[in-house]
């Protein structure tokens, strides 16, 4: 039987972005989670604001 404080899901230090010509954007910038067995993670946001990215 698993562990209900079983991680399945890190991310450490996420990092992404975007280049639009020749300048950059930062679109996440050091993002750290941890997702464990029986919990939920909701991204949310405004239609076209990158949630799929």
């Amino acid at each position: 039987m698993l562990n209900n404080l079983e991680q399945i899901l890190t991310i450490n230090d996420l990092h992404t972005g975007f280049r639009i010509k020749d300048t950059y954007y930062d679109a996440v910038d050091g993002v750290s989670l941890t997702l464990r067995k029986n919990e939920i993670l909701a991204v949310v946001g405004e239609s076209g604001c990158g949630k799929s990215t």
